[in-house]
């Protein structure tokens, strides 16, 4: 939702510029936008190792896992 009324706030065609390239170059910026709203969170919330997850329900996960990187 986030990244369509971004994308339907960005677009603008520029002077003497079509308006399927002003929609062609939002598309692209406002695809490129989940990445950077998911990324950033996952590695802060993420340990960097699945031993220091705190509680997990699934034990098999940890020690099939170990010494991988969840973020």
């Amino acid at each position: 939702m986030v990244t369509a009324v971004l994308g339907v706030y960005i677009t603008r065609a520029r002077a003497g510029e079509g308006g399927l390239k002003a929609i062609n170059r939002s598309f692209y910026i406002s695809a490129s936008s989940p990445p950077c709203f998911c990324c950033s969170p996952r590695s802060v919330y993420l340990p960097n190792s699945f031993d220091k997850l705190s509680g997990p329900t699934d034990t098999t996960v940890v020690t099939d896992a170990a010494g991988a990187n969840p973020q």
